[in-house]
């Protein structure tokens, strides 16, 4: 489980809402559809491709810090990143 704290986020970040797959490693994480991933790895996610970038730079299959905030409450949540599945095409 997570832990909720206090805190601000600055207004000119850029945040992004999670869309999380089902059994997949954020929802095992803890992190749900909705939720705005403001921090991974410790480091502040400025946008989905800042947070792509993070995700192949971090070792598959290691804990992973990520802060999200949820209903107006920063969650520090950990993450176990894994390989993505490839999607069959049509």
């Amino acid at each position: 489980m997570g832990q909720v704290r206090s805190g601000t986020i600055r207004a000119g970040l850029s945040r992004l809402g999670a869309l999380v797959e089902p059994g997949g490693p954020a929802e095992e994480g803890g992190i749900r559809t909705g939720d705005l991933v403001v921090s991974f790895a410790g480091r502040p996610v400025r946008g989905i491709d800042d947070l792509q970038r993070r995700l192949g730079e971090e070792a598959i299959g290691r804990e992973v810090p990520v802060t999200v905030l949820r209903l107006g409450r920063l969650l520090d949540l950990t993450a176990v990143p894994r390989e993505a599945r490839a999607v069959a095409a049509g």
